[in-house]
C-alpha cells in the first residue's frame, strides 16, 4: 500500500507562481516545493525573487526566480518561457501577484484615509490592472504552453 502523501506528489511537475516573493506567495511556492514540484518563483520584484528561490534552493527545493510585470503580455510570455526552458515543462500556475494599494506600505500617499469616497482613481486601476488583467495574461500565456503539454492545473 502507497503512502497518503504519495497521492499528492508533485514530483517531475513545474510550478509557476505569480507574485512569489510576496508573503502569500512564498508559502505557496514553499510547499509546492515540499510536494516535490519545481518552483519559479516569478515576481516584479526580481531581487526578492531571487532571494526567495535561493531559500528554496537552500532547502532542496529545484528553484529559479524570474521577473515579471502582469500586466504586460511580452514579460508574461517571457515568464512562461523561462519556466519552460529552465525545467522543460509547466504544470502548475498559481496567480500570487496581487496589489492593494490601502494596505501597501509602500503606497501609503495613495491610501486617502482608506475612504471609499475619496480612493484615488489611479490605485483603482493600477489594482484592477495587476490584480484581473494580470491574472488573464498568467492564465493566456501558461494555458498556450499546457495545450501544447496536453495537461496542466490554473
Amino acid at each position: 500500500m502507497s503512502d497518503i502523501l504519495e497521492k499528492f506528489s508533485l514530483k517531475g511537475q513545474t510550478a509557476l507562481v505569480t507574485g512569489g516573493a510576496g508573503l502569500l506567495g512564498k508559502q505557496f511556492t514553499l510547499a509546492l516545493g515540499q510536494a516535490g514540484a519545481n518552483v519559479v518563483v516569478a515576481d516584479f520584484d526580481l531581487d526578492a525573487a531571487q532571494r526567495h528561490a535561493q531559500t528554496l534552493l537552500n532547502e532542496n527545493i529545484p528553484a529559479q526566480a524570474a521577473q515579471v510585470d502582469v500586466t504586460q503580455p511580452g514579460s508574461v510570455a517571457k515568464m512562461v518561457e523561462q519556466a519552460v526552458s529552465k525545467f522543460g515543462r509547466l504544470d502548475i500556475l498559481v496567480n500570487s501577484a496581487a496589489l492593494d494599494p490601502k494596505f501597501d506600505p509602500e503606497n501609503i500617499s495613495d491610501q486617502s484615509s482608506n475612504a471609499f469616497e475619496t480612493y484615488p482613481l489611479e490605485s483603482w486601476q493600477k489594482a484592477i490592472d495587476v490584480n484581473l488583467t494580470g491574472m488573464f495574461l498568467a492564465c493566456q500565456a501558461s494555458a498556450r504552453q499546457m495545450v501544447e503539454q496536453n495537461y496542466g492545473v490554473i
